[in-house]
């Protein structure tokens, strides 16, 4: 009975981790002990955050857009077997974590490879509009499930078209 009763513990806790890695994990509001995971990696740091890039476009007379995602990767129920989105998730943090290495060269930050690999893909999406003429792009990092709202991690300087 013992036994039974371990295995039982272990295949629903299985189970409800399985279910805490949706989209809107309902079972992460009955865990008040902290027993279920959340990380997506395991590692020496693991990753706890998700990354997004977005960018606006300004000119004259007053035009300015609003801010529209640089990159759109949507996370489905299936993503532990086939997860095609998570490079690009990937490399969103690289980007970032090589953005920050560069803190001691802050008067060269815009000439670095990271900054102008995010710059010219937030010039591509203005590039057919008429009135953008200049363009500015952030990174935004996302807690998960615990908080609704993006924390500012990085805005670029405005760069003209």
């Amino acid at each position: 009975m013992f036994d039974a009763s371990i295995i039982a513990f272990f295949a629903i806790w299985f189970l409800f981790s399985i279910l805490a890695q949706s989209d809107k994990p309902i079972v992460l509001k009955y865990d008040h002990l902290g027993l279920l995971p959340t990380c997506r990696f395991f590692a020496p740091r693991p990753v706890s955050k998700d990354f997004s890039v977005y960018a606006k476009a300004t000119g004259s007379m007053n035009y300015s857009t609003a801010w529209k995602p640089l990159f759109y990767s949507k996370k489905n129920w299936w993503c532990f077997i086939w997860n095609p989105q998570h490079r690009l998730r990937k490399t969103i943090g690289d980007l970032l974590r090589q953005l920050e290495t560069t803190k001691e060269m802050d008067e060269f930050k815009h000439l670095s490879l990271p900054y102008l690999t995010l710059l010219n893909s937030a010039t591509s999406i203005f590039a057919k509009d008429k009135h953008a003429e200049s363009v500015q792009f952030m990174l935004t990092s996302f807690a998960g499930y615990e908080d609704s709202t993006n924390e500012l991690v990085f805005l670029s300087n405005v760069h003209r078209i």
